[in-house]
C-alpha cells in the first residue's frame, strides 16, 4: 500500500544528507531543503513515500501556509524527484499529495521517469501542458576560478532590490504573477550586479533559493565584452563562500547561446537531466 510521510523542518538536514547520494540531478531539492531549514524560505514542505530509504519525493506548497517567503508564483510550483516511475506515480496518485483542484506548475520535470510518472498520476483530472524541454549542466565550484577583473571605474556589488527589473527581462517561467516578489525574496541569496564608472548598471546574474543560478542581464552597450564570464565567476566566487559548492543551469533546447555560455563557464551537460516545466489545469476549470 502506498504511503507518504511529510517531513518535519527537523529532518531536512538527513534529507539533505540522503539527497547528496543521487547529486547532480537531485541538486535542486537539496539546496531547497537547506534553505528551509535555515530559515531563509518558507511555504514550502517536503513529502516522501518512505522515510529514511526513500524513493520519490514531492515539495509543495505547504498547506495554509502565508510564510514571509510565499509568493504568488511559489504558491503554486511543485517539484519532483523519484528514483523510479513507479514509485513516483504512486507518491503522486495519493489523495491530498497534489491538489488536481487548482492550477499548478511542476517545475524541472526530468523527461526521463519524472515526466511519465506525472501523466500518469494526472490521469484524467486535469490538462498537462508542456514548456520547452532544456539541458541540465552542473559544475563543482571550487578555489581554481579564473580571476575577476574589471574595467577601470567599474564596481561589484551584490544585486539591489531595486533591480529587479533588470532581472525580469529574461523572465522565463511561465506567469509572471508573483514574479517580482519571489526575485525579491531571492536576492538574499548569492549575486552579483556589475557598475560603470557612472554608477550605471552593466550587467546582473543572481541565484535562487534552490542553488541555481540565473535571470542573466547584460547591458547591450558592453555585450560580447566578457561582462557575463565575469558575472559568473564573480557569483560562483559569492555562492563558494557562502558554502555552496556546486551549482546547477538549465539551457532550453533552442538556445544556442545559453549552451554556449554554460560551456564557457566551466559546466558540463548532466546526461539523463534533460528537463522541462509542466502547466496543469484541473478538468473542473472552466474554458
Amino acid at each position: 500500500m502506498a504511503s507518504a510521510i511529510r517531513l518535519a523542518v527537523s529532518q531536512l538536514p538527513e534529507l539533505t544528507r540522503r539527497l547528496e547520494r543521487f547529486f547532480p540531478l537531485s541538486l535542486k531539492a537539496y539546496y531547497l531543503a537547506q534553505s528551509v531549514h535555515g530559515g531563509q524560505w518558507s511555504g514550502v514542505e517536503f513529502v516522501v513515500d518512505d522515510w529514511p530509504d526513500f524513493g520519490a519525493l514531492v515539495y509543495r506548497p505547504a498547506k495554509g501556509s502565508d510564510g514571509k517567503h510565499f509568493s504568488k508564483f511559489t504558491a503554486k510550483n511543485y517539484g519532483l524527484y523519484g528514483e523510479s516511475r513507479e514509485r513516483l506515480t504512486r507518491l503522486l496518485s495519493i489523495p491530498g499529495i497534489v491538489n488536481w483542484e487548482k492550477d499548478a506548475i511542476f517545475s524541472a520535470v526530468r523527461v526521463e521517469t519524472e515526466l511519465d510518472a506525472l501523466r500518469d498520476a494526472t490521469g484524467e483530472r486535469g490538462k498537462l501542458v508542456d514548456g520547452e524541454p532544456a539541458r541540465m549542466y552542473y559544475r563543482e565550484i571550487d578555489e581554481q576560478l579564473p580571476d575577476c577583473s574589471l574595467p577601470d571605474g567599474w564596481t561589484a556589488t551584490k544585486i539591489p532590490q531595486d533591480a529587479v527589473g533588470k532581472l525580469m527581462q529574461n523572465w522565463a517561467f511561465g506567469t509572471t504573477e508573483g514574479a517580482e516578489e519571489y526575485i525579491k525574496q531571492c536576492l538574499q541569496f548569492p549575486s552579483c550586479a556589475l557598475w560603470d564608472a557612472k554608477g550605471e548598471m552593466m550587467g546582473c546574474l543572481m541565484s535562487h533559493e534552490y542553488g541555481s543560478n540565473g535571470l542573466l542581464f547584460v547591458d547591450k552597450s558592453v555585450r560580447r565584452q566578457g561582462v557575463a564570464l565575469e558575472l559568473a565567476h564573480r557569483l560562483q566566487k559569492a555562492m563558494l563562500e557562502a558554502g555552496r559548492k556546486n551549482t546547477f543551469v538549465y539551457a532550453a533546447y533552442s538556445n544556442e547561446a545559453a549552451h554556449q555560455f554554460a560551456h564557457a563557464t566551466g559546466f558540463s551537460v548532466v546526461p539523463k537531466g534533460d528537463s522541462l516545466r509542466c502547466y496543469y489545469t484541473p478538468a473542473s476549470a472552466k474554458l
